[in-house]
């Protein structure tokens, strides 16, 4: 409950109506005050004065609690979900991914689960003014996840184009939207594999008498394709013999 008036308290900073499902999220306890909801209600129209940053701040904050998924829930019927991030359609899905067991208390990911899948986050990380490394996190969460029924080759394929955090991420939002399969048991062949490292560089290219240019980026681009449809599982060695097969060969 807000200290006083609740009209008054978020007229003095609309910013209240955030920290109030903040601490509802962290603290909260049986129902929240049926005036403060009612005064929220009707404070609505004030959040479009608040400061992209400051939102975001607020948001980062309350995805950070143990559950937040019944605080969001408040927002979104409140009308201040909708009002602050028109974009996110899917939030029931965040109250799945913090029932799977397995699932990182991560705000970012948890954000990523407000949206249906698919979402472009670059427009929305711009507004909220997200730090380079956020937007690039929220990027990487984008894409499709791996099927359960992907072979070994299939895994290791993706672990070298975007990492463990991205999959496992993935994963998981999958498994929060309904995604059939099984997803945790994808999640335990994952965290059991390495990610594949390509083990050429520029100089081995240079070493074969390919001089510093874009031929020397293409060459070491189509080894690496052939490195991954091998299943990433060529050494240094198989990989300069293929890269010194194709500088002889011409073309590239």
């Amino acid at each position: 409950r807000f200290v006083g008036d609740p009209a008054t308290r978020l007229r003095e900073d609309y910013l209240r109506a955030l920290r109030f499902f903040r601490f509802q999220a962290r603290y909260g306890r049986g129902e929240p005050d049926p005036a403060a909801l009612a005064a929220i209600r009707a404070a609505v129209p004030g959040l479009a004065r608040l400061s992209a940053e400051r939102v975001w701040m607020e948001i980062k904050r309350l995805l950070a609690a143990p559950d937040p998924s019944g605080a969001v829930t408040l927002m979104a019927e409140t009308g201040v979900l909708g009002a602050v991030l028109p974009e996110a359609g899917a939030w029931p899905a965040l109250a799945r991914l913090v029932g799977i067991g397995d699932a990182p208390a991560d705000p970012l990911l948890r954000f990523a689960a407000l949206f249906p899948a698919g979402t472009a986050f670059g427009g929305l990380a711009s507004r909220l003014r997200m730090s380079g490394a956020e937007a690039a996190t929220l990027a990487a969460l984008r894409g499709p996840a791996p099927s359960p029924d992907d072979d070994d080759a299939a895994l290791r394929r993706a672990l070298a184009e975007d990492g463990h955090a991205a999959l496992l991420g993935r994963s998981l939002l999958a498994e929060a939207r309904g995604v059939p399969g099984d997803l945790a048991g994808l999640r335990r062949r994952l965290s059991g594999m390495e990610r594949p490292e390509f083990p050429l560089h520029g100089r081995d290219a240079l070493a074969l008498g390919v001089p510093p240019g874009p031929r020397g980026g293409r060459l070491l681009g189509a080894v690496r394709s052939w490195w991954m449809g091998g299943g990433c599982v060529d050494g240094a060695d198989a990989c300069r013999a293929k890269l010194r097969e194709l500088a002889a060969a011409g073309g590239i």
